[in-house]
């Protein structure tokens, strides 16, 4: 046999070596790839879950827009502070009202809580102290009639007087 035909088989024989040891590495790498593909996949379909949460801004124009309109209504912190310190002027006037309701026991908290009356109660309510004020207004009215002719009948008793004609009412 020519040794010259066979070398370049002895060449491959070498390669073909080198590639076989080289095979239990590329393997091993295969199948971290393959790993690391199947872990790549399942996040990649929990971030999508994820995004599909989100709620759905828009445009980049209609969050530019609502951006504008947000800068266009001033600072935002300043009045969230004037609504806190009107909220809490505002709670310590509700708390006290209820401390001077006479039978009203408990804090502004327990106020929803509480049994309130019937319209038809709130009415006929309404109708008595509509009642009880008229009838007080024509009491003062009565009064000032009396105050007005008891001034009057003072009046002509001090001129009878003064004139010398004082009379008795016996």
């Amino acid at each position: 046999m020519d040794i010259e035909v066979l070398r370049p088989v002895f060449a491959k024989r070498l390669r073909i070596t080198e590639l076989g040891n080289q095979n239990p590495v590329l393997v091993l790498r295969e199948k971290q790839a393959k790993s690391n593909l199947r872990e790549t996949e399942t996040r990649l379909e929990e971030a999508r879950k994820e995004r599909q949460k989100l709620p759905d801004i828009g445009s980049p124009d209609a969050l530019r827009l609502a951006i504008a309109a947000a800068r266009k209504s001033g600072d935002l912190d300043s009045a969230i502070q004037s609504g806190r310190n009107e909220l809490a002027i505002l709670t310590e006037q509700c708390a006290g009202d209820i401390a001077r309701l006479t039978l009203l026991t408990g804090s502004l908290e327990d106020l929803p809580e509480l049994p309130v009356p019937t319209r038809e109660n709130i009415n006929r309510f309404e109708e008595v102290y509509a009642e009880l004020d008229k009838r007080a207004q024509r009491s003062r009215e009565k009064q000032e009639e009396r105050t007005d002719a008891l001034r009057e009948a003072s009046r002509r008793l001090d001129e009878m007087q003064r004139a010398g004609q004082a009379h008795t009412f016996d």
